[in-house]
């Protein structure tokens, strides 16, 4: 079974680690038309950072091609126009899901009556695909919370993580992903060491 970890001093949400992305979006079933779309939508939602509902009401007028990379351009909470590129791995099963014979002609993850997924069922795939993939404390916002501390850890950029995630105050970002990132601590560091020892080399303590 694959269980939740974090490193020592991390203090926000609990989030899936690279391992953990790949065992979830490897449970759905991509010879059927509900494991080619649980796979897309998890995708989405994991390695964008999207909403769930931001997600579910994505069209097909919400997604272009450039430069070989699938981008996903809409009008998130707020109404903040965001766009974000979706990575290779979720491309292709997204692309997957929108070249399926039962693919929707106008919303990318289409429910009932005409009509987007609804917010429930999205949540319910997480809940279940996470279950089956032995992660069951994984909910839909956790999936939002993986690809922020992902960010956060790669780049070390509140601002750009602000950006990215669509949060309107850099609070919002710090308050639950700052822990996620040592770079600023590992610089400081390096900053204090630098200053023993200027001209390189190790710097020489008189002892006590």
């Amino acid at each position: 079974m694959i269980t939740d970890t974090r490193t020592r001093g991390e203090t926000g949400p609990r989030v899936l680690r690279p391992k953990q992305v790949a065992a979830l979006l490897a449970v759905p079933d991509r010879r059927t038309h509900l494991g080619t779309r649980d796979a897309a939508l998890l995708a989405t939602m994991v390695l964008t950072g999207l909403r769930v509902h931001e997600a579910v009401r994505l069209t097909r007028d919400n997604l272009y091609e450039e430069a070989g990379k699938l981008r996903l351009e809409f009008h998130g909470k707020g109404g903040r126009r965001r766009t974000v590129t979706m990575p290779q791995t979720g491309a292709r099963l997204l692309r997957a899901w929108l070249a399926a014979p039962r693919a929707h002609a106008h919303w990318v993850f289409p429910g009932r009556r005409n009509e987007h997924l609804s917010i429930r069922a999205a949540q319910k795939v997480v809940v279940d695909r996470s279950g089956s993939a032995g992660l069951p404390w994984v909910h839909a916002h956790s999936l939002r919370h993986s690809f922020a501390s992902a960010l956060m850890r790669a780049t070390g950029d509140l601002f750009k993580v602000q950006r990215v995630l669509g949060h309107a105050s850099p609070t919002t970002t710090s308050r639950y992903y700052l822990a996620y990132s040592s770079r600023e601590s590992d610089e400081a560091a390096s900053a204090i060491e630098s200053t023993l020892h200027p001209r390189g080399g190790q710097p020489r303590l008189a002892a006590r």
